[in-house]
């Protein structure tokens, strides 16, 4: 069979990890596969680009990935696409966790959906499609039958993770990956008030996987530095003492860095080890730093473990990232500006702050629409909690407000904190200098009295992200495509427009 999976375009930049792994399964099963990436290719006509390959590659069946801030792009494409191409249409993503049968109801186009891992699920799909199973007999599966939404039994989580192919990107059209991406465990056995992800079934990847995945990475697209995006990579540190261990064996000398840590199993050795396995950055999920606020999030670990965790990577000399939300329960402007002082006294480089996002089926979801005169503002799916390089993913925008903390309070901190960084959000305009005008006159609308400081951490920023790309760009992910691929792209709009044209 051909398949065609999609990434459409939303608020992330990066290489869709998931859509890799369903590459590799329904490669592995025979298939023939490849993928439109919308959001890392941002100047793409989508429709256009859309119907183009579709019509030239002929699928058999088409996956889209779903994330939240996607949902009604995704709505829009599926009833585009079943237009012009007779053929059938799954989507899966971790928003189908809260979705579910709902998505069927409300996108009367779409043929199914997945909930749950999804490398064998639409590997039993394409073999049930031929014929050769029953749709009854796909556990997580969610379809149509005589006009009824049918859904199967849960999927079984696969705790033996290491039987899963390593991610394919050749069908991306990619080259090279300079920073790969790569997971090294599935789920979290903590329950935070606020994730909507989560599950009590953690199942880590062994060491020896993992350091194959990055020979080939370092082989296959000539990788020169990896990030591990682990929701929490230190759950087992004697896995991680091993993996660092196999780094050296090994002969990997990578720069990396990981984005999920947590604080409570940081130790002192752990910490040792992997800085001199090459790592340099890490990002801790702090949230909060006001006491009477970190107890609402559920988090198994108190602020004093983050504090040690801290003082643990400063020795080590880290880069230390944390994350931080605006709009917590009870939270004010005053307590979220006093999370702020208090994360670069105590030594977080860089507080990164989003605004919280309150998701459905979430505890978090429950107590902020329980507080009396809150106000809900935008439905979940309509609003976005990472800035993009894109007009469309640039305005910032929040949910809910409360009386003690409205909306224009909480973006307006948002921006202020952000700008304090030499990291300023206005928003997004194609035109180089014009966007470079907007981000100076946020620096003197938020941080005047410091413009001199906050301007010098812009232009650090700025040669930072430069100098990473090795002078290619500031703020796209720097992988390397095909030309074949790109002359491809080119040939099909190209041809589209003259079309058009006469």
């Amino acid at each position: 069979m051909r398949i065609l999976l999609v990434e459409p375009r939303n608020c992330w930049i990066g290489l869709n990890i998931a859509l890799g792994y369903l590459a590799a399964a329904l490669k592995k099963a025979g298939n023939e596969v490849k993928v439109l990436d919308f959001t890392n290719h941002r100047g793409w006509p989508v429709e256009m680009v859309e119907r183009k390959f579709i019509e030239q590659f002929k699928p058999d069946l088409i996956g889209i990935s779903l994330f939240y801030i996607s949902y009604y792009g995704v709505k829009q494409m599926v009833g585009r696409i079943k237009k012009y191409w007779n053929g059938r249409i799954v989507i899966g993503g971790p928003q189908m966790t809260i979705e579910r049968e709902n998505i069927l109801r409300d996108i009367a186009e779409l043929d199914y959906a997945v909930v749950g891992d999804g490398e064998d699920a639409i590997v039993e799909l394409c073999r049930a499609i031929q014929g050769e199973m029953d749709l009854s007999d796909i556990a997580g599966l969610i379809y149509r039958k005589s006009g009824d939404i049918l859904s199967n039994r849960d999927r079984a989580i696969p705790m033996n993770i290491d039987n899963i192919p390593f991610p394919d990107y050749e069908p991306f059209g990619i080259e090279t990956i300079r920073r790969y991406a790569i997971i090294t465990s599935r789920g979290c056995p903590h329950r935070c008030t606020y994730c909507y992800r989560s599950t009590l079934r953690w199942r880590p990847r062994s060491p020896e996987n993992i350091v194959e995945e990055l020979k080939k990475a370092m082989e296959k697209y000539r990788s020169e530095e990896f990030v591990i995006v682990d929701d929490a990579f230190n759950i087992r540190p004697d896995r991680i003492e091993k993996f660092c261990d196999l780094l050296h064996s090994k002969n990997i000398r990578l720069p990396w860095s990981c984005t999920g840590v947590r604080a409570d199993t940081m130790t002192d050795g752990l910490a040792k080890k992997m800085r001199e396995a090459g790592c340099y950055s890490i990002n801790i999920g702090v949230e909060t730093l006001q006491p009477d606020l970190y107890e609402n999030l559920n988090r198994h670990m108190s602020i004093e473990q983050v504090l040690k965790c801290i003082q643990i990577l400063k020795k080590y000399n880290f880069r230390i990232i944390g994350y931080f939300m605006i709009g917590l329960p009870g939270e004010t402007r005053q307590k979220t500006w006093d999370t702020y002082r208090k994360a670069k006294k105590y030594g977080i480089d860089y507080p990164r702050f989003s605004l919280l996002l309150p998701f459905p089926g979430t505890k978090m979801y429950d107590i902020i629409y329980n507080i009396p005169g809150v106000r809900k503002l935008k439905d979940y799916k309509r609003v976005s909690t990472v800035w993009s390089y894109d007009p469309e993913f640039s305005r910032m925008t929040t949910a809910f407000e409360t009386l003690e903390y409205p909306a224009h309070e909480k973006i307006d901190m948002y921006n202020k904190l952000r700008t304090l960084e030499g990291d300023p959000r206005p928003s997004y305009h194609k035109s180089f200098i014009i966007f470079g005008l907007h981000a100076l006159f946020w620096i003197i609308k938020y941080d005047a009295i410091h413009f001199p400081l906050t301007f010098y951490k812009l232009v650090r920023n700025f040669f930072e992200r430069f100098l990473k790309s090795k002078g290619k760009h500031v703020f796209l992910t720097d992988n390397a495509y095909k030309e074949s691929f790109i002359r491809n792209i080119e040939r099909l709009t190209r041809n589209s427009s003259a079309q058009c044209a006469e």
